[in-house]
Formats: C-alpha cells, structure tokens, sequence
C-alpha cells in the first residue's frame, strides 16, 4: 500500500477530522498553501482514525504558526484505543525549535531539532515518520524537506500501533494547517490537494433523488444532508461528473473520493461502497461501508487509474473521471 489519506480541506468543512472542538475552515488565500480552504486552530483541535492500526507510517501538512508566544502543540499521535497521545510533536516557542516527545505535550522530551523557527506567519512543510514500539521504534521530523530532528528507541507511551491522528490541542496552539497527506510505506514531499466537485450527470442514475436530479442532491461544497440519494436495491450505481483540474499539474498521487452515507430503515442492502468510472471501467473500492444512522463522511483512494491499465493517473484522465456510489447487499 502507499497513500492512505489525504484532507486539504477543499470541500470546506472538516469531514475528514469528525472529532473535533470546532477549529475554522477559512480562505487559503494569502497564507502560502494550497487550493481554496485552510483551517485555522486557536485552542482548538480535529482527530482522523484510520480503517486499520498502522505498525508505522509517514505524514506531511503544511503549518503556519500565527505567533510563537506560548508552546506550539502542532501534532499528535494515538493508538487503537484512542484514550491519550502515545506521541506529540511540539514547538517550543522559547528557543523556537520543534520537539519529539513521547506521550502528550507535556510528555519525556526525545529530541530537539536545530532549526529554529521563530518568525511567525510563514508556512513550513512538515514530514514526519513514526514507528511506535517500546523498544526500537523510529520518530523522526522533516522541516520544508530537510531533516531536523530524530529519535530511536521507545517511541510510545502505551500501545504499538498508530490508529488516530491530530492537529492542533485545545490549549496553546495558534497555527494554521493545509494538505494533510498520509502513507504507510514511504516519504511524501511536496505535493499539494486539489479538490474537485461534482459538476454535472454520470454514465449511471440508478439511485433515487429526493429532489431533482440525481448529481443536485450530490453536488454541495458546504455539508448539505438535507437533499440527497438513496437506494433499496441491490448493485444499484449513481455516478457523476467532476470539474476540471486547474493549474499546472506535474504528476497525480492519487485519487480520493469522499462521500457522505447514511443507512435507515429496512432495506435489503445494508452497505455501500464508492467507486470510480474511467474509461468506461467501473471501479468500486472493494472496501465496503456499513453506515450508521447518522450521516458520516467516508473516504476511499486510488493510486492507479483503473480504466487506463491501473497506471498513474494523468490530468486528462482525471478531468474525464467519473466518481460515484454503489449499494451492496
């Protein structure tokens, strides 16, 4: 495997990071990321929790911290039973440097690095690997590409697996985080998230909408769930078109597609799973759903375009992607 999510925050809420205290989406413009939305966190935080526990894996964000007054707490690591931090990244505003520490943000202090980061509103790029193990274990930080600091040894304050993420702290953080990526086998760099909404009318409209066309109920930037699409029938598939990709793109990481599901009631089949048409090749994920009553976000990625002989994807295949829903029994 390689990628195993990515948020840049493009779809203007924090779908990504549902625990959270309410840190603010805004406008990118001006900070030096990506596309059209940061977030901006001031005491406040957001947690993702992957499918599966990782025994390691790699990250990469872009931060801006807003002042450098108080202990930057910047990134945070928990196992399987999400109770405490087994690892924290932290910023140490007194001699401006970044810190690895086992356990929460007050934890044993592993290492400093040597950069010092004292100006405030610049954005750094931040890589990160983490092995959690008592003994053996791997912590090591990148700072825009360049290794600042690392750790070997015990890395976890409880368990041996990395099964949740998050940013920011609900005390002493004032910082501003874009295009979070996330991989289990290897660095990430400098790459940066476009999001792309649902603009039009698939190859498929099988499901039902609860008001005019099917892509309307689907097409919301902002969370809508008050117009959607629903099916009772088995292998049913909805399927939509997307806008295009702007600006000069090199290469394509891969392709996430994000939905919000909900099940009710009833009905004969009880998961979903989303898929991708490329080529005229339906895609579905293969990692099916099983929603709950509430409406949740879910993710899904493709490294490979699946239509074009599973090779990279390029910008024309994208441009001509179609992404879509599929009921499974």
């Amino acid at each position: 495997m390689a990628r195993i999510g990515i948020d840049g925050f493009e779809d203007n809420n924090l779908s990504f990071w549902p625990v959270n205290n309410s840190p603010t989406v805004q406008s990118s413009a001006g900070y030096d990321m990506s596309g059209n939305y940061c977030v901006y966190s001031s005491s406040q935080y957001g947690k993702h929790a992957f499918d599966s526990a990782y025994p390691e894996i790699y990250g990469s964000f872009r931060w801006r911290p807003v002042h450098s007054t108080n202990a930057q707490r910047v990134f945070s690591f928990y196992d399987e039973d999400f109770t405490n931090p087994i690892a924290f990244l932290t910023h140490n505003s007194s001699s401006g440097k970044m810190e690895l520490r086992r356990g929460a943000y007050n934890g044993t202090l592993l290492a400093t690095g040597t950069k010092v980061i004292q100006t405030t509103d610049v954005t750094y790029l931040i890589d990160f690997y983490y092995k959690p193990l008592n003994s053996g274990g791997v912590f090591t930080v990148k700072v825009d590409g360049v290794q600042d600091v690392t750790y070997s040894g015990d890395t976890t304050n409880l368990k041996e697996n990395c099964k949740m993420v998050s940013f920011g702290h609900d005390g002493y953080v004032n910082a501003r985080y874009d295009d979070f990526r996330f991989d289990d086998a290897d660095w990430i760099g400098d790459t940066r998230i476009q999001g792309l909404a649902v603009t039009g009318a698939g190859n498929y409209a099988q499901w039902d909408p609860s008001t005019g066309n099917n892509y309307e109920c689907v097409d919301e930037t902002i969370v809508d769930d008050d117009d959607y699409v629903s099916t009772n029938v088995t292998n049913e598939i909805d399927t939509y078109a997307l806008g295009d990709l702007t600006g000069d793109i090199e290469s394509i990481k891969c392709v996430q597609v994000q939905a919000r599901m909900a099940y009710q009631g009833a009905v004969t089949p009880t998961k979903q799973d989303l898929l991708v048409r490329s080529n005229s090749t339906d895609d579905p994920s293969g990692s099916t759903i099983s929603p709950g009553v509430a409406f949740v976000n879910y993710q899904r990625i493709w490294e490979t375009d699946p239509g074009n002989g599973d090779i990279a994807w390029s910008e024309s295949n994208v441009n001509a992607l179609e992404v879509g829903v599929k009921a499974i029994a």
